[in-house]
């Protein structure tokens, strides 16, 4: 398992993956995410699954704590490169070109960067870096469910001579 895939894992706790849009509003509005851990309500990969805002039959029966959005921005190229391959995968490459996995049945959606913005920060300052990273990020974002990624790189290479 990459390195990327560990930290994913231990900062997202009950969730695993990149957030569907679903996922991402519950954490912006409420700094928690449902989860039905047992499958009690039948909706234990509620935030797994394509958001369906359409459905609203069960609603699992606890909330946890997730007041930080992991999401994947990608531009109008990408996403355009993605829906007209026809394919159900992505690659998910380092700034080297090397595959680091295989992304499976993807869901995108629009990065709504101002209200991400206000809703964890409270104002909108495009001189604050962590506001700046946010805005310089695509207009689109990729959610995936990690279960669902073929990791082929299981380790890290500093090349800052680290």
């Amino acid at each position: 398992m990459s390195t990327g895939c560990r930290l994913l894992r231990k900062v997202g706790g009950a969730f695993e993956g990149f957030m569907r849009e679903g996922t991402l509003l519950q954490t912006m509005h409420f700094n928690s995410i449902l989860v039905d851990p047992y499958n009690l309500t039948g909706t234990k990969m509620i935030n797994e699954v394509q958001t369906n805002f359409l459905d609203f039959k069960s609603v699992p029966p606890k909330r946890v704590s997730m007041s930080v959005p992991i999401i994947l921005p990608i531009t109008a190229y990408t996403k355009a490169a993605i829906e007209s391959s026809g394919k159900k995968a992505v690659a998910l490459v380092n700034k080297f070109g090397h595959t680091m996995a295989i992304l499976r049945n993807p869901e995108i959606y629009l990065n709504r960067k101002e209200e991400i913005v206000s809703r964890l920060f409270g104002v909108i300052d495009r001189g604050h870096p962590y506001i700046a990273h946010i805005y310089d990020g695509g207009d689109w974002l990729l959610a995936v469910r990690s279960s669902c990624w073929s990791v082929f790189d299981t380790t890290m290479a500093w090349t800052s001579g680290v």
